[in-house]
């Protein structure tokens, strides 16, 4: 070889190998010293399988046979990657540019050679990165899956136990800490042995490898050998690697994953399945989390739901017998009675309104709470209002001393869409508590159109009740507006009332996007102002006109008029005998629903007033297979009118779906009476007298 080659061997870093024919090595530079791990007098003249693994080294020297035999070179400037032999004995990665040249009767083959084991180790580990990133994004995808907690933790143990770098058997188990605290429950396994399955079922903290890291709250390794003393007695002993699940080091369960027999942990593989344990513990919270929102979720429904079974249940059993208080009060007050006796009878009429004011108003708050109260809108006379409200206080004023005063504004619109009963609600509740709480001086209701509303079919009306009354302190009109909340102690025992007034008013206006305000001070009165908007009506249309009481009075019903009454409690019917008897109607009453169909297919009604809640069969049932018969027995159509203590959201619903006509809420008035009769009989069987 030149002195050039020798120079140019010795100058570079990198490993020059040079053999002859026979594979003996004839230059070795200090490059192939360092890679290699021997010194140059140790190579010269050895054969090049010095350095070779011992698969290469028969295809080498065929190789090399093939060449001579040839007489022509083959490998001039390949790149290759090898493997080559240090000399510690371990394999390091090479890359080798090939040269074979013949020269004066010689086959000479040289070598520049390169350990790349750090551009190896970079790439393999990109490679772990890549595929652990690949696991990370399918546990996240799995966690998406609309699967229960055991089901979600086994598809996650398969994923993770295949992950491709680890040294993992497929095999494993997930264990998650039980509702006692004490004891691993297995929760998800993956090709686990039987006598695993049976022994691990229940592992308490401490026993067994899994209950040790629970404790400990380490990631642990353990191999096959050291397994034997700590597993269950007839479970198999097993090597693997043992990882708690932790969410801010509070212990949610344990992972264990199998390895092979002769594997050694390393620390990458523990770091990586610390990092898979704390996905899969965001995993088990967020559903812990579904589970706990479910939980209160289905608490919440069921409270709701005896809630409302409960003010339902109250709202029949004390508008039941109201029904018989106020109406044999209001039947006693069409009597000649002596002045003292007529006292006693409004007293009692005038009790059982409170009492029934009281009942309105929890139910209501109820609906508003639920989210049930619907609205009902129809066109309405802001002016036709406010002089149906100056009737029903004006005189309440003055009994008090009071003056009170009503003004509209000329640019009210004539007739406007809304809820005309919640807001004459509102209105009401409003000027009750000025009379109530005023006791000298004036009250006043104003009615003015504000220009904010952007629309321009909507207007915004604003209501203002203003009076010189007792007035209020700042603090207290921050709670005034909650539920079962007055001034103070002494203002419930001096004025009364049940303190969901107000409650009611300010979640009525916001029902129709509207609010109310106060602006008070002790000693000088308050005002209320309600704003609402209301949508402009055609200035023709005007409200459904409303039955007056002096027509009523002149009502005259046709002998042979039929209704039947079912009813199970005695004062209601009575009641019912007793007014119906008194408008010359026929009545027949019946204490069920049994009863009642047995009537219905005997004879004919004009109307049935059906009571909902009776022993035996119940109203909604009675009418719903008397529907079926009728259509059997191609009958006419006979009007069934509900009459129930329920005011709860929806009953009015269920008794329409069974085929009633109508719905009447206790206690019910003689006036109430009328109007369903005029309402359901032909022109033909009543008489307006003039």
């Amino acid at each position: 070889m030149s002195n050039l080659l020798l120079k140019v061997a010795s100058a570079t870093k990198d490993a020059i190998v040079v053999i002859d024919g026979n594979s003996r090595i004839l230059l070795w530079n200090e490059g192939a010293e360092m890679v290699f791990g021997y010194p140059q007098e140790a190579c010269l003249g050895q054969p090049l399988t010095l350095i070779m693994p011992e698969r290469y080294q028969q295809r080498h020297l065929e190789a090399l046979e093939r060449l001579k035999s040839a007489q022509t070179t083959l490998y001039d400037g390949k790149t290759v990657e090898l493997y080559g032999i240090h000399r510690d004995g371990r394999e390091i990665p090479l890359e080798a540019t090939l040269a074979h040249w013949y020269e004066e009767g010689q086959h000479y083959f040289s070598a520049i050679i390169r350990d790349i084991s750090e551009r190896i180790a970079l790439e393999e580990r990109n490679e772990r990165v890549y595929q652990s990133q690949i696991a990370i994004g399918n546990l996240l995808q799995i966690a998406l899956q609309p699967l229960a907690l055991p089901e979600l933790l086994q598809e996650s143990l398969k994923t993770i136990l295949s992950i491709p770098w680890l040294s993992l058997e497929a095999r494993g188990a997930i264990f998650l800490l039980d509702a006692t605290g004490e004891n691993l429950s297995l929760t998800a396994h993956y090709q686990l042995p039987e006598s695993v399955q049976q022994g691990c079922a229940q592992v308490p903290l401490g026993k067994c490898l899994c209950g040790h890291v629970a404790l400990t709250r380490e990631v642990t390794f353990v191999g096959r050998g050291e397994a034997k003393v700590m597993v269950p007695e007839g479970v198999q002993d097993h090597g693997h690697y043992s990882i708690p699940i932790l969410s801010s080091n509070r212990l949610l369960g344990v992972m264990m994953a199998y390895v092979p027999p002769e594997h050694q942990g390393t620390v990458e593989e523990e770091k990586f399945l610390t990092t898979i344990a704390n996905t899969l513990a965001g995993v088990i919270e967020r559903k812990e989390g579904e589970q706990r929102l479910r939980e209160a979720k289905e608490a919440a429904e069921l409270a709701s739901r005896y809630k409302s079974e409960f003010l339902a249940t109250i709202s029949h059993e004390v508008r039941t017998p109201l029904n018989g208080i106020m109406g044999m009060a209001a039947l006693l007050m069409e009597k000649r009675l002596s002045s003292k006796k007529l006292f006693y009878v409004e007293m009692i009429r005038k009790s059982g309104e409170n009492l029934l004011n009281i009942i309105n108003d929890v139910l209501d708050l109820s609906k508003i709470e639920a989210g049930h109260l619907q609205l009902e809108v129809q066109p309405f006379s802001p002016r036709v209002m406010r002089n149906e409200l100056r009737d029903l206080f004006g005189e309440l004023a003055t009994k008090k001393g009071l003056h009170l005063r009503t003004r509209i504004a000329s640019d009210v619109p004539q007739m406007v869409e809304g809820d005309v009963h919640r807001i004459r609600q509102i209105l009401v509740n409003l000027l009750s508590n000025a009379i109530k709480f005023t006791e000298k001086g004036e009250i006043n209701l104003r009615i003015t159109a504000a220009d904010e509303a952007t629309d321009r079919q909507v207007t915004l009306l604003e209501f203002q009740v203003e009076d010189t009354g007792i007035g209020i302190t700042a603090e207290v009109a921050e709670r005034l507006f909650q539920p079962f909340t007055q001034g103070d102690a002494s203002t419930t025992r001096k004025y009364g009332g049940s303190g969901l007034g107000l409650a009611i008013c300010r979640r009525l206006a916001e029902r129709m996007a509207g609010q109310v305000r106060l602006s008070s001070e002790p000693g000088r009165g308050s005002l209320f102002s309600f704003r609402v908007p209301l949508r402009k009506a055609a200035s023709n249309r005007s409200p459904v006109p409303m039955e007056g009481e002096e027509r009523m009075e002149r009502v005259v019903f046709s002998p042979g008029v039929k209704v039947l009454v079912a009813e199970d409690n005695i004062v209601n019917q009575k009641l019912f005998q007793i007014i119906l008897k008194g408008l010359g109607v026929t009545v027949t009453t019946v204490a069920n629903g049994q009863e009642a169909l047995r009537c219905l297919r005997e004879g004919r009604y004009q109307l049935v007033l059906m009571d909902c809640h009776m022993p035996e069969m119940d109203g909604l049932e009675a009418c719903e297979t008397f529907r079926r018969y009728e259509r059997e027995q191609k009958l006419a159509h006979t009007p069934v009118v509900a009459v129930t203590a329920n005011a709860m959201s929806g009953e009015k619903e269920r008794c329409l779906a069974a085929g009633m006509d109508d719905y009447l809420t206790k206690p019910i008035a003689k006036g109430d009476l009328q109007t369903l009769l005029l309402r359901y009989l032909d022109e033909s069987r009543y008489s307006i007298k003039s």
